[in-house]
């Protein structure tokens, strides 16, 4: 059905190879906090569910673009303004899963399939996803050495209920995974990747992606930006 995208636009799973989900979600972003994160990641290769890219909601597109851009060393490949009033930036990665920086200039509406308003996954919502043109060689090179992302950490309010929809797409739970910054949660593998769903203590009635982790060819410190914690670990750990 018809609706509106929320404002901060935060994750996309999707369905190989026609369907995506989205998750939703508008929490301020928390102090700026620098750490090394190593994870090894849990993956399903028979997954029908897999890891897509994560797109990070951004206020100010530009300055956004800056950031990620001059300051943590990513290379960004244009992306445009479309007629819902989305316009973003990506981050193309060489080892599967990418990012994306999204930001609305008005209220967006797409065309989807959704579960009922009052459903627990209500914000999880099905988009025919188009392919992409290959990305250039320049796109794929980041001056901080970051290759692939290998998992993302969701809360949610209701994490039993988005446990049994990634089961039912073939993925596998991995167990118990608990992140540097206090988040604990259970980790299940997707294909190209894995999600941490990390229950919440008090509802807000949707979804947000808190934290992600990110492949590089050599280690180094992780950052909050826009209101996400990027941890970048060595490929070979």
């Amino acid at each position: 059905m018809p609706g509106a995208i929320p404002r901060r636009l935060v994750a996309l799973l999707a369905l190989t190879p026609l369907f995506a989900f989205y998750a939703g979600g508008d929490a301020e972003p928390p102090d700026d906090r620098l750490a090394d994160r190593p994870l090894q990641a849990c993956k399903s290769a028979s997954a029908r569910l897999r890891l897509d890219h994560v797109a990070i909601a951004v206020r100010d597109l530009h300055a956004a673009r800056s950031t990620f851009g001059a300051s943590l060393g990513f290379a960004l490949k244009p992306g445009r303004l479309h007629a819902n009033g989305l316009e973003n930036a990506h981050i193309g990665l060489a080892l599967g899963p990418t990012a994306e920086l999204a930001h609305t200039h008005r209220t967006a509406s797409v065309d989807w399939v959704s579960f009922p308003e009052r459903h627990p996954l209500h914000s999880v919502f099905f988009v025919h996803v188009r392919s992409r043109a290959p990305d250039l060689a320049e796109h794929l090179s980041h001056a901080n050495g970051a290759r692939g992302l290998s998992d993302v950490w969701v809360e949610t309010d209701h994490p039993g209920t988005l446990a049994d929809l990634l089961l039912l797409f073939g993925a596998v739970r991995c167990g118990k995974a608990n992140h540097e910054i206090g988040l604990s949660g259970t980790e299940f593998g997707l294909a190209g990747g894995s999600l941490i769903a990390v229950p919440r203590e008090k509802a807000l009635g949707y979804p947000r992606v808190l934290a992600v982790t990110l492949d590089a060819s050599r280690p180094g410190s992780s950052i909050v930006s826009s209101g996400v914690w990027l941890a970048r670990r060595a490929e070979s750990e």
